[in-house]
């Protein structure tokens, strides 16, 4: 009886120990409410809500482009939000043509494309074309001697091709016949010709000389001298020559003709 009476004093003072120590477990423990309250109040102190965030990001800014005529003129000035590109209006101005906008970047003038967006305030300068300050009639003067500049040039080409003949000389043989003439046979198949020139004379330095024209584009001439003296000692010699006629290439200038040289002088006696 005396062993079963401690053993329940035992126990009893077990469960007394460990009531206290619980009791005092839960007395040193921190509140987890309010240290649940005071991490969301501290959260929502630092951490910013949607909506302010929000207003942050979509916050605005005004850009403004200007855009420049000629001479410090304006010509249009836009604005908007964020960023803007090139105006589509296209200035005119009298007597020019426009090319394109330039702008100043680094302290040099940059041409503006059309698809390029400014985020930054920007002034615009009309870039123009002086070419067409001159009136029509310029151009049309200026295509008139382009035109008659190739016209002299085709012209001169032709007169030098004609002035060959001036470094040529024919050869002739001839051969006294009768009835007072002269049989005059010229060989010229080397150069370009429109006829011959066919002079005669008693004298070796051609004194009081005749001169028979003979047309012909041909290579060889044969040909005579008519209504000589008899039994009389000539002296016969012949060039060529070439007539050059600019109108052919619709130029006005005068008509020349051409001469070779002369051929070797031959002496020839008509028969009796």
């Amino acid at each position: 009886m005396k062993i079963k009476k401690y053993f329940f004093l035992l126990i009893c003072m077990l469960i007394s120990f460990n009531m206290r120590m619980i009791a005092y477990a839960q007395s040193t423990m921190p509140d987890e409410t309010s240290s649940i309250e005071e991490t969301e109040s501290e959260s929502t102190t630092d951490v910013p809500t949607t909506e302010e965030s929000t207003e942050e990001t979509t916050e605005t800014k005004i850009v403004t482009l200007t855009f420049y005529y000629y001479e410090g003129c304006v010509f249009e000035t836009i604005s908007g939000e964020n960023g803007l590109g090139l105006t589509n209006s296209i200035p005119t101005r009298e007597g020019y043509e426009f090319l394109y906008w330039q702008y100043e970047e680094n302290g040099k003038m940059v041409i503006a494309s059309g698809g390029q967006i400014f985020t930054e305030d920007t002034d615009f300068y009309a870039f123009w074309d002086p070419r067409l300050t001159m009136p029509p009639e310029y151009f049309e003067s200026v295509k008139k001697s382009k035109e008659e500049r190739e016209l002299a040039e085709k012209v001169s080409v032709m007169r030098d091709y004609a002035t060959i003949i001036r470094r040529k000389k024919p050869t002739i043989s001839v051969k006294g016949k009768k009835n007072k003439t002269v049989a005059v046979s010229v060989n010229a198949a080397k150069f370009k010709k429109d006829g011959f020139k066919i002079q005669y004379s008693t004298s070796k330095k051609f004194k009081n000389a005749k001169t028979i024209t003979v047309k012909s584009t041909k290579k060889k001439l044969s040909t005579k001298i008519r209504k000589l003296k008899k039994n009389k000692t000539y002296y016969i010699r012949v060039r060529a020559y070439t007539i050059f006629d600019p109108s052919k290439y619709g130029s006005d200038d005068p008509v020349e003709t051409f001469y070779s040289k002369w051929s070797k002088t031959k002496k020839v006696k008509t028969m009796k």
